[in-house]
């Protein structure tokens, strides 16, 4: 987590995938400030890509362990294949696109270069660079 107002973060490392650590890092900055972050790490706003940006966001993303995500797009939305599963992508502020399933949203965000052209995606659990 990362508060503005206080100017600190914390950084929580695991060397396993699929462990949710937000609880402890929020706890982790809750107690360096003695209070509660005002930034809410899960608070994306919706905002609609030009066509240019998500025909850039598309494509394969896979890691050297062989982990593979897959982005793409039918008819101006985006969709993410993992393993079997595809769900559709809700387009977001900071580059994120949050997927959704029964139970929780997962926020996956794009890295881009400074030319603005995807060369990677960050998912809950690695960087994955686009192939």
């Amino acid at each position: 987590g990362f508060s503005r107002d206080l100017s600190r973060g914390v950084v929580i490392l695991c060397n396993t995938e699929n462990v949710h650590v937000t609880a402890l890092g929020m706890a982790a900055l809750k107690a360096s400030a003695n209070s509660l972050p005002t930034l809410n790490p899960y608070n994306y706003k919706d905002e609609m890509w030009s066509y240019e940006k998500i025909s850039n966001s598309t494509g394969l993303f896979e890691s050297k362990e062989g982990d593979k995500v897959k982005i793409f797009s039918e008819k101006d939305k985006l969709f993410v294949e993992v393993g079997d599963k595809v769900f559709e992508g809700r387009t977001s502020i900071r580059d994120s696109l949050i997927i959704k399933n029964k139970l929780v949203e997962t926020p996956y965000r794009l890295l881009r270069d400074s030319n603005g052209l995807t060369w990677g995606l960050c998912s809950p659990s690695r960087i994955l660079p686009k192939k």
